[in-house]
């Protein structure tokens, strides 16, 4: 029981005393014409699992939409995540038990301004999975990408190149 304590308190301050990462997140979709369209005013979550992995692990119930037909079930809780983040009609319930799932695993968040820019400070230095969902002219695409955090500044360049899912 002592040990437990005593284990239970030396990983909370190696933790602590870790060094402490910050991510730079540049967003934009590039068009074929050229054009650079920063994604503005969109949150970013930091998180230390993946949005599918954290999903799946819930049991959340998926909602009946037709219109995902995917062979693997993470892929389908994503996107339907990324529906149900954009206010999809039927979706509210899976969203509020996704929020419900996912705040324990966020480690750091943040919204991007109207140049598609946003800093993420005092993150751990580990692998995590930056996750986010943006409209996209007429459709929408969500991000589930890996990231390795290292001590100090890191710098993230996302477009629909690098997205989980493009609509």
């Amino acid at each position: 029981m002592i040990w437990s304590i005593f284990l239970s308190l030396a990983i909370a301050v190696s933790q602590a005393n870790a060094p402490k990462a910050s991510l730079s997140i540049e967003a934009a979709l590039v068009y074929r014409s050229g054009d650079v369209k920063p994604v503005a005013r969109v949150q970013f979550l930091v998180l230390d699992e993946s949005l599918a992995t954290i999903l799946s692990n819930s049991g959340i119930a998926q909602p009946q939409d037709i219109s995902i037909i995917t062979p693997d079930k993470n892929t389908q809780l994503v996107i339907t995540f990324g529906k149900a983040a954009l206010g999809a009609p039927g979706h509210e319930s899976f969203l509020t038990q996704a929020i419900s799932a996912i705040k324990p695993h966020i480690v750091g968040a943040e919204t991007t301004g109207f140049d598609g820019k946003a800093e993420i400070k005092a993150l751990p230095s580990k692998p995590c999975y930056v996750v986010a969902a943006a409209r996209a002219g007429r459709g929408w695409l969500i991000w589930n990408l890996k990231v390795e955090l290292k001590p100090g500044a890191n710098k993230l360049l996302l477009d629909q190149n690098n997205a989980a899912f493009v609509q």
